[in-house]
């Protein structure tokens, strides 16, 4: 069902679901979840966000590593990308720490003021041809949300450690600073994934609330 189509439990794009509080007790683990969760390539609009930022990314790269200037010509200019590097991934780990405190802090002020009758009527419907209720669809896809914005902020916490060690420089030299300079390459990709699943976390739930609502 598309995000321009209006939901009824009478349409023909909703199924009831038999046996729906067992359902609800088939995932043991939280990797059993995600993997039944959303991803990113729900919409046209994620995939080309995501495609775009790859193309940055890859313009960035090449600017950096495969251009006719030498960006790491001197020690002291070592010194300085690695600083920078720092700078900017400890604004990503800071970014990604205060997505994930304010949409946590947020869904769970959500899922304790919610009616319960409505988290039954989500529980009880799924769209057509979908095994998962829309219950399940809204929570996976907070499951996937916060498994994507860990691992964003994972990422960027490994190059802020890597970028922080300043005798580095003098012990590995340049291959080291051209390791942590690839983080230059990857922010829009970060940025982009972050994007598409504050996008895609939000439009569910509107998505699953009318449903039960209606």
């Amino acid at each position: 069902m598309s995000q321009r189509e209006a939901i009824d439990v009478n349409d023909e794009g909703v199924d009831e679901l038999e046996g729906w509080k067992s359902d609800l007790l088939d995932e043991k683990v939280i990797s059993d979840a995600y993997f039944k969760s959303e991803g990113i390539w729900s919409s046209t609009f994620n995939v080309c966000v995501v495609f775009i930022s790859l193309v940055i990314s890859l313009l960035i790269y090449v600017w950096m590593f495969h251009s006719k200037v030498d960006h790491f010509y001197s020690e002291d200019v070592l010194v300085g990308i690695l600083d920078s590097v720092s700078t900017v991934s400890i604004s990503m780990v800071a970014y990604f720490a205060t997505i994930l405190g304010f949409f946590i802090t947020g869904f769970s002020i959500f899922a304790t003021v919610t009616d319960k009758e409505i988290f039954v009527s989500l529980a009880k419907y799924c769209k057509s041809g979908s095994k998962i209720s829309s219950l399940k669809r809204m929570f996976f896809n907070f499951i996937n949300f916060f498994v994507i914005h860990l691992c964003l902020m994972f990422v960027s916490m490994v190059f802020m450690i890597l970028s922080s060690f300043d005798p580095a420089v003098e012990i590995f030299g340049e291959l080291y600073v051209k390791f942590c300079s690839l983080y230059y390459c990857l922010v829009p990709l970060l940025i982009s994934l972050s994007i598409v699943k504050i996008k895609s976390f939000l439009w569910n739930i509107y998505d699953s609330m009318r449903l039960g609502i209606v």
